[in-house]
């Protein structure tokens, strides 16, 4: 992944691959305070939008298992690295997939990458007297959603 990527964009510090590998439940802070987490990522890599495919063929060509990083709570469990699991972990931090790739203020639509925090979102869509309503912050959804390539193509060229 070296040639595919920046130096700044693969992370391989200890502290931060423990920092990737749980959120903030009573378990997982207990396992932590013990030296009881028994599996963290064995690096971080934050991709730009653009090479996120990259990064997908390149782990899937050389079986790397990727685990998507976003605010690290881990309210779903997902941050946990499986015990048992013997190929490569990598943690996939989203931060930096963080543009809006275009407004359409008519048809109030947005293409939004995923690590787009909600406040910085809000300011942007505010130039265009837009917003994404009352609850902002629990609108992951909207922001998460990504369009393939083939449908921003057709858009771009309308």
């Amino acid at each position: 992944m070296r040639g595919v990527f920046e130096e700044d964009q693969i992370i391989m510090d200890p502290k931060q691959r423990l920092r990737h590998g749980h959120g903030y439940s009573q378990s997982e802070m207990y396992a932590i305070k013990h030296d009881h987490l028994e599996r963290v990522p064995d690096a971080i890599i934050y991709p730009k939008e653009e090479e996120a495919t990259s990064l997908v063929q390149t782990a899937s060509k050389h079986s790397v298992c990727l685990i998507p990083f976003g605010g690290g709570t881990n309210v779903s469990e997902a941050l946990e690295c499986p015990q048992n699991e013997k190929r490569m972990i990598v943690s996939v931090d989203i931060q930096r997939m963080n543009r809006i790739i275009w407004i359409d203020a008519i048809n109030r639509m947005a293409c939004i990458e995923a690590g787009a925090v909600g406040r910085h979102i809000m300011e942007d869509l505010a130039k265009y007297d837009l917003t994404m309503g009352p609850r902002a912050q629990q609108c992951r959804i909207f922001y998460s959603w990504r369009m393939n390539s083939n449908e921003r193509q057709r858009h771009e060229k309308a």
